[in-house]
């Protein structure tokens, strides 16, 4: 199982997303940490890391520079 984790710029949102990622760990996942991202920045890295199930429809283009790539 991987889990990505990523935060907005509230201040305890680095706190969230350090429980968030030491519970999915806890439970064996990987976890990815993107960093300060906003929520349609992870929808998109969560969408392409599993861009396998939807072959030919959704390319892989993980990460920040991969939705600024696409808008």
């Amino acid at each position: 199982m991987v889990v990505h984790v990523g935060y907005d710029t509230r201040p305890h949102s680095p706190h969230l997303a350090r429980l968030a990622m030491s519970a999915a760990q806890a439970m064996g996942a990987t976890v990815i940490h993107h960093g300060v991202v906003t929520t349609p920045q992870l929808h998109h890295c969560v969408m392409h890391a599993n861009s396998h199930r939807l072959p030919n429809v959704v390319p892989v283009r993980v990460g920040e520079s991969g939705y600024m790539d696409i808008m």
